[in-house]
C-alpha cells in the first residue's frame, strides 16, 4: 500500500512539474462543452445550444443587454472564419457547479480580429452539465 502511494505521488509530481495537472472527468466534460459552445457559435448550430443551455439560460452582453434562451437562439449567423481560445480556466465547485473563463480570439470573414473575455456558468441539471449563464 505504501509503495502504491509513493508511485501515485511521484506521478502527480511529474505532472505538476511538467505543467500538466490531470483533469477530473468534470473538467474534461466542461472543456468539451466549452469547445462545443464556441463551435456552435461559429457554425450557427442552434441545435447544439438547444441541447446544452438550461431552460432559464441568460446571456449578459457587453452592451448591458440581458438575453434569455429564446432570444439567444434567434441570434443571426456569425461571420467568424477562425477562432481560438486563450487563458482557458475551468473552476468546478462541489461537483455540480462550474465557471469557465477564457479569451476568445476570432478572425472575422473580412479579416478583422476581435478578442473577447468571457465567463460561462454551468450547473448539473438532472445529472447533466448545462450552461445557465454567459457573460460576453
Amino acid at each position: 500500500m505504501k509503495q502504491k502511494l509513493v508511485f501515485a505521488l511521484a506521478a502527480l509530481l511529474l505532472c505538476v512539474n511538467a505543467g500538466k495537472v490531470p483533469m477530473s472527468n468534470n473538467e474534461e466534460t466542461l472543456r468539451q462543452l466549452n469547445e462545443g459552445y464556441v463551435k456552435a457559435f461559429v457554425h450557427h448550430d442552434m441545435d447544439w445550444y438547444r441541447a446544452h443551455l438550461a431552460d432559464d439560460f441568460l446571456c449578459f452582453v457587453s452592451n448591458g443587454a440581458v438575453i434569455d434562451k429564446t432570444t439567444f437562439l434567434q441570434q443571426p449567423q456569425s461571420n467568424v472564419k477562425e477562432w481560438r481560445l486563450d487563458e482557458l480556466k475551468i473552476r468546478v465547485f462541489n461537483d455540480n457547479a462550474a465557471l469557465i473563463h477564457a479569451i476568445s480570439v476570432f478572425t472575422m470573414n473580412d479579416g478583422t480580429v476581435r478578442r473577447s473575455r468571457y465567463t460561462d456558468s454551468y450547473m448539473k441539471i438532472g445529472g447533466e452539465w448545462k450552461a445557465v449563464s454567459a457573460q460576453k
